[in-house]
């Protein structure tokens, strides 16, 4: 069983009701690539996942946090 573990992800309506714009900034300011991450960036991910490419993948978690912690 594969798995993602998004980081800041806005666009969504959790973030969009929770969460601030200075603390969305702040949280941003302390991800490496400076930007956050936004559902497309983990919808490719699945995609990825669900696709033929990802074959011989197993019992793996893709982190998409651009770099917040790296495991």
């Amino acid at each position: 069983m594969n798995a993602v573990a998004p980081g800041l992800i806005l666009g969504t309506s959790f973030h969009d009701t929770h969460t601030t714009k200075e603390s969305a900034a702040k949280t941003v300011a302390g991800i490496p690539i400076l930007r956050a991450g936004y559902v497309a960036d983990v919808a490719r991910a699945v995609l990825y996942l669900a696709s033929e490419y990802d074959g011989f993948t197993t019992s793996g978690t893709l982190d998409i946090n651009g770099g917040v912690y790296n495991m």
